[in-house]
């Protein structure tokens, strides 16, 4: 019983963590440019990073509590989902020059530095079409 407990008081707490730091506040934009060679593509890079670290919770197949906290409609499994958040996105999960932002994802696996770089530059990418 303490141990169902303790487990729904972590679910609990966890919710209302991601709920508070939410979707699309964000430490601000990161300030990256679209590389002119060898740019981060969707199919390449992003789609796989999203699978990793994001549609866990960001995807259109999870619904109520499934979801962890995502707010409806924010969801990144398709690149039309990833359009439509690019600058949330940016703020949330992204590094570039002028900021790295980690609120997201809230749990593990995190990405790395790396690849947190090269989602601002595909966000920049993205951004630039």
């Amino acid at each position: 019983m303490r141990k169902t407990l303790l487990l729904v008081a972590s679910a609990l707490l966890m919710a209302l963590v991601t709920a508070q730091a939410g979707c699309g506040g964000g430490d601000g934009g990161t300030g990256s440019v679209c590389p002119t060679t060898a740019p981060p593509t969707y199919d390449t890079f992003a789609k796989p990073f999203f699978d990793t670290y994001c549609v866990s919770c960001h995807s259109s197949a999870r619904t109520g509590a499934q979801r962890g906290g995502a707010p409806v409609g924010r969801d990144y499994d398709t690149l039309a989902g990833v359009r439509t958040d690019l600058d949330a996105i940016d703020a949330e999960s992204a590094a570039g020059p002028d900021a790295t932002n980690t609120s997201m994802p809230p749990g593990i696996p995190q990405p790395s530095a790396d690849d947190r770089k090269k989602l601002g530059e595909f966000l920049a990418c993205e951004k630039a079409k």
